[in-house]
């Protein structure tokens, strides 16, 4: 499984003039993740990995849909400057040629074409899903990483709900036990954070 849920664009948002100014619906309408490489914005942007707003048609090349909110991808900034200005026609709306190009991430093909292994890392299913790995550099171990920490960050909070769930019929001795695994596995996962993404 590539992402456990696909973004949605909010459809009828207000037009703004200013691109950025959508800034918090994208955010949103991503699930505060990257469009492209999937990676939570709060294990990713540890550092100076930021978020971008991508345009998906480049603006350089299409400067009329500057503004559109559905050529806007939130995105981390690796993925962002990877992709850049990379596009494959002279058309905004042919986004494939001869199996190189891009798939819009809130498409369903996009989930679809891509997958992982089992270190999370990302595996193109399809040859567009080749290129899309070759030029925006998914091949990097960084995204297995990323992957990875949020299967931790998944079992942290299921054993922090475990913890508050018998906090009251286990005695002081075995819910320490229980409270001192628990917080050892929290202190192993901020250290890889800051590892990885210093």
């Amino acid at each position: 499984m590539f992402r456990y849920s696909k973004p949605v664009r909010t459809i009828g948002v207000t037009k703004r003039s200013n691109y950025r100014d959508y800034r918090q619906q994208l955010r949103l309408d991503f699930n505060r993740r990257c469009g492209y490489c999937d990676s939570r914005e709060d294990i990713a942007s540890i550092g100076n990995a930021q978020y971008h707003i991508d345009h998906f048609a480049p603006r350089k090349r299409f400067p009329l849909l500057e503004n559109e909110y559905s050529n806007l991808v939130y995105a981390c900034s690796r993925c962002n400057i990877a992709k850049s200005d990379d596009w494959v026609s002279d058309s905004a709306t042919q986004t494939i040629v001869d199996d190189n190009g891009y798939l819009d991430p809130c498409s369903d093909e996009f989930s679809e074409c891509f997958d992982r292994d089992s270190n999370g890392n990302i595996i193109g299913c399809t040859p567009v899903a080749i290129y899309m790995i070759k030029k925006l550099k998914l091949f990097r171990i960084e995204y297995g990483i990323v992957w990875s920490l949020e299967q931790i960050d998944n079992v942290m909070d299921k054993l922090e709900s475990v913890v508050s769930k018998y906090s009251s019929s286990l005695d002081a001795g075995r819910w320490n036990q229980l409270w001192n695994v628990y917080t050892q596995g929290r202190s192993i996962q901020n250290k890889l954070k800051s590892y990885f993404f210093k």
